[in-house]
């Protein structure tokens, strides 16, 4: 994602600290990451990253998908 390879990713049954240094690195780079329901967050079992401008949109297909 930082790197800007993907524009997107969702990872399911993580654990903090797996996510905590590439919050870091991915939001200094202008992207975002939240838990499935939108709050900014590293620390759930299940998170979507973003380029950032996409995220929003992305939520609300969630939002609407059946998972």
């Amino acid at each position: 994602m930082a790197q800007g390879s993907a524009e997107t990713m969702i990872e399911y049954g993580v654990k903090p600290w797996d996510m905590a240094a590439p919050y870091v690195v991915l939001t200094e780079a202008g992207g975002r990451m939240t838990d499935l329901e939108g709050r900014a967050s590293q620390a759930g079992a299940n998170v979507l990253s973003s380029n950032g401008p996409l995220h929003d949109a992305l939520l609300a297909l969630m939002a609407g998908a059946q998972l």
